[in-house]
């Protein structure tokens, strides 16, 4: 029986890749916000990537991802 494996598990230039892609993602995490209210807007759902931008506060600027819809 010969088992194929992903390329990712046979290349270590491949793996090398994702391991920093990873590591770049990980060394400066995203704060995460909680309680803030947004304007409400029927087509966002969960898993949703929004753009929170503070022009007049602390100059929040990113991308985040919705978690939670209140009821």
């Amino acid at each position: 029986m010969q088992i194929t494996l992903p390329q990712w598990v046979q290349a270590r230039g491949v793996a090398s890749t994702i391991a920093y892609s990873i590591l770049a993602d990980t060394k400066a995490p995203a704060p995460v916000i909680t309680d803030l209210g947004i304007v409400a807007d029927p087509r966002l759902q969960l898993g949703d990537r929004i753009r929170i931008v503070d022009r007049d506060g602390i100059g929040l600027n990113r991308d985040y991802w919705l978690t939670g819809i209140p009821s």
